[in-house]
């Protein structure tokens, strides 16, 4: 739902609605899809991840990104959530659907996905070296943002 509705600036939201409903084959008065579609439109919006989501503070934004590249050790492939570039930075977010996520709880879960965002950190920073690529996760539950340190090109 957060890739269809990042897609367009003012996306028609009662047809994408309907669309995204019939997609998962769900009733359009689904009590749980009403709620995840809440919590995506709620995200769009929300003020502190306008970063992420409004058109006029990034140059380009992309949403479902595969990468793929070699290192020493093999293939490395993945595909990035939403990949935000502004004048000076790419932004990598990875969405985390954790319902029991919290302020209190974030950490020991970023650690956890530490290993994936560097690859996907990397990736970026092969396609844009004079960008600081920043790498994050976003919990949609409770709607924050957590980033992991920015990461420079490497050669």
């Amino acid at each position: 739902m957060l890739d269809h509705l990042a897609r367009d600036p003012a996306p028609d939201i009662n047809g994408l609605y309907i669309a995204t409903a019939n997609q998962l084959q769900r009733d359009r008065d689904d009590a749980e899809l009403q709620a995840w579609w809440d919590e995506a439109r709620a995200l769009v919006a929300h003020p502190d991840l306008s970063l992420l989501f409004d058109a006029t503070r990034y140059v380009q934004a992309y949403n479902e990104v595969p990468v793929q590249y070699m290192t020493a050790a093999g293939m490395v492939y993945g595909i990035i959530d939403r990949l935000v570039i502004t004048d000076d930075h790419v932004l990598i977010i990875d969405y985390k659907s954790h319902q029991h996520a919290n302020t209190g709880n974030i950490p020991p879960l970023v650690a956890d996905y530490r290993a994936q965002l560097d690859c996907y950190a990397q990736a970026a920073a092969r396609l844009w070296p004079a960008r600081t690529v920043r790498a994050g996760l976003l919990f949609t539950a409770c709607a924050e943002l957590a980033w992991m340190d920015a990461v420079q090109a490497r050669p």
